[in-house]
């Protein structure tokens, strides 16, 4: 069940929930029992759209969740064509 109204349009595998009073996004933390909060001092609806509802595979943090995970290469493999 979505979170709030961007967990149904996020594509991104680790985003969580996000708050826009405290201009903060969640994320999935590199352990079963951590989270990972980024706080913006303004910019946080354009972070958001650019990596947390479409190209989440070039996001720095998912890019390190991903590695932290082990889970092979982001590009390439599961997205034929595509160059970093």
């Amino acid at each position: 069940m979505a979170r709030n109204y961007v967990s149904s349009m996020a594509a991104c595998p680790f985003y969580r929930h996000e708050d826009p009073k405290k201009r903060m996004i969640g994320c999935e933390g590199p352990g079963d029992e951590a989270m990972l909060e980024m706080h913006f001092k303004r910019g946080m609806t354009e972070y958001r759209n650019k990596y947390c509802c479409d190209a989440w595979e070039k996001c720095p943090i998912a890019r390190m969740l991903w590695q932290e995970a082990d889970m092979g290469p982001m590009i390439g493999e599961r997205y034929p064509g595509m160059v970093e």
